[in-house]
């Protein structure tokens, strides 16, 4: 139940507050004029997050990415929405979701496919970030 109940605050706390910056959240669009990769280049740690709306397990882990943020880390989340933004998803070869890429200085450091905890999270974020 505590489960259901913090995916539902987290798809309420998502829909409510404006789409293109939540915090540290960003998300992508690739009609806008700006590039992914001048996004990158912006931020010292960075956790692309390929998902889309009909995708449960996204939901779930953007909920989990929420709580990294919220931890003062100076990591920047970009979610890619790949319904609207097929080509970059087939630019980094994204054919599973939900899928993160992380980048360090705007450069590629892993891929990551599938729903992650918040500790698996954590994990990944010293393994790649530190």
């Amino acid at each position: 139940m505590k489960r259901l109940t913090t995916l539902l605050f987290a798809c309420v706390l998502i829909l409510t507050i404006p789409a293109t910056v939540r915090g540290d959240f960003q998300e992508y669009d690739q009609t806008s004029n700006v590039s992914l990769e001048a996004m990158l280049s912006k931020y010292e740690y960075v956790i692309v997050d390929f998902w889309a709306t009909w995708c449960n397990p996204c939901w779930r882990l953007s909920a989990e990415l929420e709580k990294i943020v919220t931890k003062k880390n100076k990591i920047h989340i970009i979610k890619v929405d790949v319904d609207n933004n097929s080509l970059v998803a087939q630019k980094y070869n994204v054919s599973s979701l939900p899928t993160l890429l992380f980048f360090k200085n705007g450069i590629f450091v892993a891929k990551e496919i599938g729903f992650k905890s918040e500790k698996a999270l954590q994990s990944l974020i010293k393994k790649y970030f530190k």
